[in-house]
Formats: structure tokens, sequence, C-alpha cells
């Protein structure tokens, strides 16, 4: 359904309210009484859909009147939530995924690299246009981090990852969160992330972790299996899918939008094979992009040692 049908069946009774001129008004008050006394997911979910709306009004109480922007996103936007899917709470602590997404440019994954990069948002918050992801995380840069140089978006526009999620239990709330902030600020990105309910690895790869037949390129030939939930971000519109939906949108992204071998999606890839997809020059630009010193931030960071 629509955002706009979303608001309308969820949301608590005058939440969205008809005016003349095809506007609408968002009884901010009802709602947040709402959020306080049920606290259920489906309120979690109209408030990240809601409240970057809000946050351009700077009011927080009585009426507000959304712009016809504001109609228009609740109205051409749509979040499909399989059966069940609403009530996702991972088991794993931080379960294994694989993501694969559609290439993009390299102006393109510059910008979500500069915004994302974990060297950026943990070190000096989210001015610039900074964002604050918990689950899908980018490490370029950060040289005191395992593995180095890894990250779901590639400086050359390539789209995909095999890891774990950044946070512990990841919820169907945080994951719709993060994925509209994506949707909101990275229109051109689409992807299909298959997240499984194994807790890092497989149990039979932490069998072999201090072993002599460790691997960490092995194909885990078992992962369709073991898929919980599967979740298609694209223009325009969000899916939770239940396991059988997310194994047939996992495969069909691999077929049509992956041109490399799996090794590249691996995160320890770049490290093994001393690579630097983003180099010093990289980060500098980086720097100049959000607004930094370029030449001090530099400096600091060359004076710091790879782990």
């Amino acid at each position: 359904m629509t955002f706009l049908e979303l608001c309308q069946e969820h949301g608590s009774e005058g939440l969205l309210q008809t005016a003349q001129e095809r506007k609408l008004c968002l009884d901010f008050t009802r709602w947040r009484q709402c959020w306080n006394d049920v606290m259920d997911v489906w309120q979690d979910i109209l408030g990240e859909i809601l409240l970057p709306l809000l946050a351009k009004t700077q009011t927080r109480q009585g009426l507000v009147r959304l712009s016809e922007e504001d109609i228009q996103y609740l109205e051409n936007h749509q979040l499909v939530i399989d059966p069940g899917m609403e009530w996702y709470d991972a088991d794993a602590r931080r379960p294994y995924y694989r993501l694969r997404g559609r290439r993009i440019t390299p102006d393109e994954a510059f910008e979500v690299i500069r915004r994302t990069d974990a060297y950026f948002t943990f070190r000096t918050g989210y001015e610039s246009g900074k964002l604050s992801p918990l689950h899908l995380q980018n490490w370029w840069f950060n040289k005191n981090h395992y593995p180095a140089r890894y990250g779901w978006v590639h400086p050359d526009g390539l789209v995909g990852a095999d890891g774990i999620t950044g946070s512990t239990y990841p919820t169907t709330g945080e994951l719709v969160e993060e994925m509209l902030m994506y949707q909101r600020a990275f229109p051109f990105l689409e992807f299909v992330l298959a997240l499984t309910d194994w807790d890092e690895m497989p149990p039979y790869a932490w069998d072999q972790l201090f072993s002599d037949c460790r691997d960490d390129y092995q194909e885990y030939p078992d992962f369709l299996d073991h898929i919980e939930l599967g979740i298609h971000l694209g223009p325009g519109k969000l899916e939770l899918m239940g396991p059988e939906r997310a194994r047939q949108a996992y495969q069909k992204a691999v077929a049509e939008w992956v041109d490399v071998s799996r090794e590249r999606y691996i995160s320890q890839y770049n490290q093994d094979h001393d690579l630097f997809p983003a180099d010093d020059a990289y980060l500098k630009r980086c720097l100049e992009a959000n607004g930094d010193d370029a030449e001090l931030g530099l400096q600091m960071y060359q004076a710091q040692k790879w782990l």
C-alpha cells in the first residue's frame, strides 16, 4: 500500500485530516499520543515515514499542513510487508546477510560513501548531510577496524556485500528506518538484502574458524535455505519479504545485477589483496565535500597506522 494508505489504515483516528484544495493536515498531537499509548511496530513505521516531513515544519504540536510535495511523497511511495514480517525480530545476534544491488555511477557511490562511511559519522557526527547507518555500514577508511577497506557501496559503483549487521538483533522498525533513510537520501539506489538466521556465519564455519581448514571465501551452499527476511529497496518502493519471496528476489538480483566474482563482495577481499579502492586522494575529496579541513584531516589520517 502507499504511505498515505498506510497512515490512514494504521494511524489513530484523525491522524490525517483532509482539508480544501487537496491539502492534508497532520494532527501531530494526536499521533504522538497514540504512539505513546500503543508503541507497536506500525507506530514505529509511521514515525519513520512522517517525522522527516514534520521536521521541515519545525513544529511538534497541533495541526500541521502538509505541502503538495509531501502529499506526492506519501502517494507515490509504497511499503509492502509480507504477512508476519512486520514482527521480524532477529534471533541471531548479528545476522549474516548478502546484499546485491544495481550498479551505480562512481559519482553516486562517492555521495553514499562520504555521507555514510563510519570514518566520518563516528568521528564528526551527522552534519553536512551525513547519515547514521545502523545495520549496513561502510568501512573504507578506518585503520583500526578488521577487516579493513570494505563496504556495501564500493567506490567504483558496485553495490553489494557479504557481511553481518552493524548492530545486534535487528528489528522491523530499525530496518524500515534505515531503508527509508537511504531511499530519501539516495533515490538512485536499488538492492535486495537477504538476512539469515546465522549469527555472523554458519555453525560449520564457526567450527573451522581456528582450524587449518578455515576458508573465508567458501560458498555456504545452504545460504538460500537459511534466509529469514528479504528486503527490496527500489525507487518509490520498499518491500519486506518472507523467506520464499526473499529467495526468489535474491536470485533474480544475482542474475540481473552481478557482473563480478563473488570474492569482490567478501569483507576481507581488499585487505587480503592489499587493495585500496578508496585511497588518500579519495578521502581528501570526501573531507572537502563534507566541509571539513581536508589538509588537516588528511595529515591526521596519514599519521595513523594500519592494524
